[in-house]
């Protein structure tokens, strides 16, 4: 699982390049048919990745996600912890990766996600899973080959009152991709 999430890493650095080869450097890094040249520019900071509506589709190198759709306190309310709610969000993820030197496969998971709040507040995924969530589940670990996608709704306890404004993608502490909520 640690060399997907390498791989996905090194998808999302090939697709951060801004083409502007004079401002770069190149480094080699093996793989099963050979190096993979990849472009690191040599004096720009990656900027924050920038807001996407709810519903829209981002693609990261080999690897496509997307927000479809997002629900404030869903069931089972009774079993959530006094002064908090579930919140979940349908998400679906794709390995498009094209060639075998992108990735053979990807990992996928519930712990890539999270939710955040106005205040700063951040929201893991839940490990509990109760037959009342909603369905499809998003997988809790998913290795996927080229070409396919999963998609299932991933669940989240969420302070009662707090407003949630964006659910995010991150992969090792960085963040990918930001979906907005309003």
């Amino acid at each position: 699982m640690r060399r997907s999430l390498v791989a996905l890493t090194l998808l999302v650095c090939v697709a951060c390049g801004d083409g502007d080869s004079a401002s770069s450097e190149t480094t080699s890094t093996p793989s099963p048919t050979g190096p993979v040249e990849i472009e690191r520019p040599s004096s720009q900071v990656d900027p924050e990745p920038s807001p996407t509506p709810v519903g829209t589709e981002i693609t990261l190198g080999g690897a496509r996600a997307a927000v479809l759709e997002y629900q404030t306190s869903v069931p089972p309310a009774e079993v959530a912890e006094p002064g908090q709610r579930w919140d979940a969000a349908l998400v679906s993820s794709c390995n498009d990766a094209v060639t075998e030197t992108e990735a053979t496969t990807v990992a996928f998971n519930e712990r890539a996600w999270q939710l955040r709040d106005g205040a700063g507040g951040r929201y893991e995924a839940s490990t509990v899973k109760y037959r009342q969530f909603p369905v499809p589940v998003y997988p809790s670990d998913i290795n996927l080959q080229i070409g396919d996608c999963v998609q299932g709704w991933i669940v989240f306890p969420v302070a009662a009152d707090a407003q949630i404004e964006s659910v995010v993608w991150s992969v090792d502490g960085e963040d990918l991709s930001t979906w907005t909520l309003s």
